[in-house]
């Protein structure tokens, strides 16, 4: 039998060996498969999360993600409570509410630190400060966080909120009511609404609660207790690839962009507005607690103030210590790391 040369069988698995590894994590070989639900349909705001799997992010940290849509952040925390949800996204406020309640989960990742909440309001009704919406119709849906959270925002900025008519709309109507004028304003997220009610004519201005004096921390990702306990690195293989893909994005809207366009078409119909979202959320991803921290580092005085509102204004009943709603553990000191 015909032996191969010592030398050239050396070489030969030494090039095998850095094809498997060239190749291995981005075509899922002995990568861990990881299934993450964001917290409402995709939308041009899921880019940065998404760039990373187009870039190769997660899997050169050996992560197979498999990343879903979901019907809202409620759906999800309901999904964490019955466990049958372990890695996923929701408001962090939402998510608060309900690991009071007792739900088994933190929030390991600051997506959307800054609120995206607002008040959307037609720019030609000369409306200049939150003082300006008393004497108008304000869309709302009852149910909304922005809702609910009004009245400290109202508060801080010397208005009174029995000189606002509220008008209750559903979600899916809120948008159209404002565009007929059926209303003045909305109660709504910005990063996305305002380019959207653009594009539809429609000039508008917004006043956000974050610019208004209300910290209330946004969009995060959470893992139920039990995965925390039990799979520590795959949270920080996961974490290293997604505060990787944020950071790439920041760099590359237009690129964070074309990934979504390219993995999700339906989620892009218009490539100028979806850059003006993924902008519009990638201004979000610090409060001025967490500047020049890692990206997804949350600060213990947003949380306090977070969690101090929705007590007061939110319907969250029985406050928890601070570290029962989140932790820093998993999240890199810097992207990649």
């Amino acid at each position: 039998m015909r032996r191969v040369p010592r030398m050239g069988f050396s070489w030969m698995v030494a090039l095998s060996a850095a094809f498997l590894l060239f190749l291995g994590p981005r075509a899922g070989f002995g990568a861990e498969k990881l299934t993450v639900k964001y917290s409402w349909l995709f939308t041009p705001s899921i880019a940065p999360v998404m760039y990373g799997l187009e870039k190769g992010y997660y899997a050169a940290e050996g992560i197979d993600l498999n990343l879903i849509d979901g019907r809202g952040s409620r759906g999800n925390m309901k999904l964490f409570a019955a466990k049958k949800l372990l890695v996923g996204f929701a408001d962090s406020g939402t998510a608060a509410k309900f690991i009071s309640q007792g739900t088994a989960a933190k929030v390991i990742f600051g997506y959307q630190q800054a609120s995206p909440l607002s008040v959307i309001v037609h720019s030609d009704l000369g409306i200049k400060d939150l003082r300006g919406l008393q004497g108008r119709k304000i869309g709302r849906a009852a149910s909304d966080s922005g809702t609910a959270l009004f009245p400290a925002l109202a508060k801080r900025n010397g208005v009174d909120p029995s000189k606002i008519n509220f008008i209750n709309v559903s979600y899916a109507a809120r948008n159209t009511a404002f565009l007929n004028r059926d209303v003045d304003g909305i109660i709504a997220y910005w990063p996305d609404n305002v380019p959207f009610l653009r594009t539809k004519g429609a000039k508008v201005s917004y006043m956000s609660y974050a610019n208004n004096g209300l910290t209330i921390l946004g969009t995060g990702l959470l893992a139920h207790d039990d995965f925390i306990a039990k799979n520590p690195e795959t949270l920080r293989k996961l974490l290293r690839g997604m505060s990787k893909s944020v950071a790439a994005s920041l760099k590359d809207p237009e690129g964070a962009v074309a990934a979504v366009r390219k993995r999700s078409p339906l989620t892009v119909k218009d490539p100028v507005m979806a850059l003006k979202v993924v902008k519009n959320v990638l201004s979000l991803v610090h409060t001025l607690n967490t500047t020049n921290k890692p990206l997804g580092w949350m600060a213990k005085k947003d949380w306090a103030e977070t969690v101090g509102l929705l007590a007061k204004h939110g319907g969250l009943k029985n406050p928890l210590a601070l570290d029962r709603y989140y932790t820093n553990e998993f999240v890199p000191a810097k992207p990649g790391m």
